[in-house]
């Protein structure tokens, strides 16, 4: 009766085998041919492929318990003819010390600031350094060896400009002299202040970008002409849209201005902003917003809703980005690079670094049919990269796990799983790991 059955149609139905090829991996976002991932950290995917992000790399100091409280920022006294850059710190009760290579600890300089704190860099008439230190007790100036209050303006919101230093204040911006970050008095083409009235909010940062000043508000961007005399100083509202503005990178040549608002990043190139990275999940909540620069990469640190520290990765073009768990404690970019506070030591950020101890490269696509709908059985998985991973796939039940490295660029593992819809998650095994493709064979049922 079987045999019978099955010769007028009942035969078993037939498996057909399908394949699926990745050439290129994308953190968030993608496109046509592209494995998007659904979470993980770690991993830079700027040239297509997963490969290991910023981690932590030289110690500058390796003890800051000489600070008696945690680090806030760090900070460098830039080397003038034939000296060296010093590491300078401030800490959470505002205190400024001087790291102390031969000793190998911080030294206390007598001087305490009222958080937070802006250092701008700064010269005297005669060429010499200077760090203008603008605090909520004023703007004060270091030579290296002493500290002089230059203005009693009490504000962290400032930036070098055309020889002069910029202060902003709650309804105005006030300038020194050209080439004297000591004179802020009122006259015609020395020091001065643009009077700012508005309801657009305080103004969050001041940063230069080609030939003029841009002054953040929470809810505006104002261009500031200041490049020639005093008295030609002019202001211009620019059209913003967008989200409360929250925190702002500095200006650089070439570059556009960064900025975080509660709807995400913008990119401002000194007429409009643009929003970018919009498929990654930045949901800032309240905190202090700390932008920097590593091996080519553009860095912010924020804190989430959540409450969670965040440091995100941007790539080269600020299409894309990823967390990172490098530390964002006391993260501060300086001469001597980004900065910050890790495992009671003043760590480097950069390129082929070490993560902190528990954390891992990990590009994971979670839930996922992978573009074959209906029920499928996962046969075989293909990787092409460098170095060795760990591999895990799932289908929401079972769950396998292997560890491989790659032999003449080539790799293989047998998921072996039935299901509609799988996760998988790659772990690189070390910071010269990559992986540079991927095939995915599955039986389905026609």
């Amino acid at each position: 009766m079987g045999a019978l059955l099955s010769g007028r149609g009942f035969s078993a139905p037939e498996r057909r085998e399908k394949r699926v090829k990745y050439k290129r991996f994308s953190t968030f976002g993608g496109g046509e041919g592209c494995l998007s991932a659904s979470g993980g950290a770690n991993c830079d995917c700027s040239d297509g492929s997963i490969r290991p992000g910023l981690g932590l790399t030289a110690e500058i100091a390796d003890d800051y318990s000489s600070l008696v409280f945690l680090p806030d920022s760090f900070h460098a006294f830039p080397a003038d003819a034939g000296g060296e850059t010093r590491l300078l710190a401030i800490n959470a009760q505002g205190r400024i010390y001087a790291f102390d290579g031969t000793e190998g600890e911080f030294v206390y300089l007598n001087h305490f600031f009222t958080l937070p704190v802006k250092a701008v860099n700064v010269y005297a008439a005669d060429g010499s350094p200077r760090v203008a230190f603008c605090a909520g007790d004023g703007v004060w100036l270091y030579d290296g060896e002493d500290f002089t209050l230059a203005s009693d303006e009490t504000s962290a919101v400032a930036c070098a400009f055309h020889e002069r230093l910029f202060v902003a204040s709650a309804d105005a911006v006030h300038y020194s002299a050209p080439l004297d970050a000591s004179d802020f008095s009122d006259s015609a083409d020395e020091g001065g202040y643009v009077r700012l009235p508005s309801a657009d909010g305080e103004i969050v940062s001041m940063q230069p970008l080609g030939e003029a000043v841009f002054l953040f508000r929470r809810r505006a961007i104002l261009r500031l002409e200041a490049g020639g005399a005093a008295r030609d100083f002019s202001v211009a509202m620019l059209g913003y849209e967008g989200g409360e503005i929250l925190g702002v990178s500095d200006g650089a040549s070439g570059e556009k201005i960064l900025f975080l608002a509660s709807d995400g990043l913008y990119a401002f190139d000194g007429k409009s902003a643009e929003r970018i990275c919009r498929d990654v999940p930045v949901l800032p909540g309240s905190g202090e917003v700390r932008f920097g620069r590593a091996d080519g990469r553009r860095t912010v640190s924020y804190t989430d809703r959540s409450g969670t520290k965040r440091l995100l990765v941007l790539d080269g073009a600020a299409e894309s980005a990823y967390f990172s768990s490098a530390p964002a404690d006391a993260l501060s970019q300086t001469e001597l690079g980004l900065l910050c506070a890790a495992n009671g030591a003043v760590r480097g950020i950069g390129a082929g670094g070490s993560l902190p101890q528990g954390e891992e490269y990990e590009f994971s696509a979670e839930n996922t049919d992978f573009g074959v709908s209906g029920r499928k059985f996962w046969k075989v998985l293909r990787l092409t990269g460098e170095g060795g991973c760990r591999v895990e796939t799932e289908n929401g039940g079972e769950k396998r796990s292997f560890s491989l490295t790659f032999e003449n660029g080539e790799a293989a593992v047998f998921p072996l799983l039935s299901g509609e819809r799988f996760s998988l998650r790659l772990y690189l095994a070390s910071a010269s790991s990559a992986v540079t493709g991927a095939e995915l064979v599955f039986l389905t049922y026609a």
